[in-house]
């Protein structure tokens, strides 16, 4: 029957310690003379090896200072896991002081026939392209949600979006009255009267 480690004596496990210990220096040494082999053979030393490793450090370090912690420019994971930072500048931001409305747009009956087959669409339920805009309403400016409904014909060939509200520019966040709201409020100012 097999010895097992409890078995052994205090004297052995010591015994089977050293030895062990006297392979892994072993080992150790001859995976060191290996690298310096391979270095040699690359055609680079140690000291060498040791210049390229504080140019590549000194490189990311000017890199940071350059491009900063978000650059496209370097792919560390570091800068990734790191929280975003606040956004500044230009761009879509919350509107959480104004008052929101839903607005739902549906395709005219002309539109509701597929245009493979010729079949009557029906609306998808609860599908919709969703959009939203800073709109005037009465001198209240109030976020508009729009829900332009979607519709397909049976046959599976064709799905129609209703039509959203006109755009100054397309994608664009404000309102058509948005903008006529602010020109003449501008234009009045500019006259020096009351708008």
């Amino acid at each position: 029957m097999p010895r097992g480690i409890d078995d052994l004596d205090d004297v052995q496990v010591r015994q089977a310690a050293k030895l062990l210990e006297r392979e892994n220096e072993r080992l150790v040494r001859q995976v060191l003379a290996l690298q310096q082999k391979l270095n040699s053979v690359q055609g680079h030393s140690i000291e060498q090896m040791q210049l390229l490793a504080d140019l590549e450090h000194k490189l990311a370090v000017r890199n940071k200072m350059i491009f900063g912690n978000s650059s496209e420019k370097r792919n560390t994971p570091k800068a990734a896991a790191e929280e975003k930072k606040p956004q500044t500048g230009h761009g879509p931001r919350e509107q959480v002081e104004l008052a929101h409305v839903e607005r739902e747009h549906e395709l005219d009956e002309a539109d509701k026939v597929c245009t493979s087959c010729g079949g009557a669409l029906t609306e998808m339920a609860g599908q919709f392209e969703e959009s939203e805009e800073i709109d005037s309403l009465e001198r209240q400016f109030v976020v508009v949600h729009h829900k332009r409904k979607k519709y397909r014909c049976a046959c599976g060939s064709c799905v129609e979006t209703a039509l959203g509200p006109d755009k100054l520019i397309a994608g664009g966040r404000y309102s058509v009255d948005f903008a006529v709201s602010v020109a003449s409020r501008v234009f009045a100012i500019y006259l020096n009267i009351e708008a």
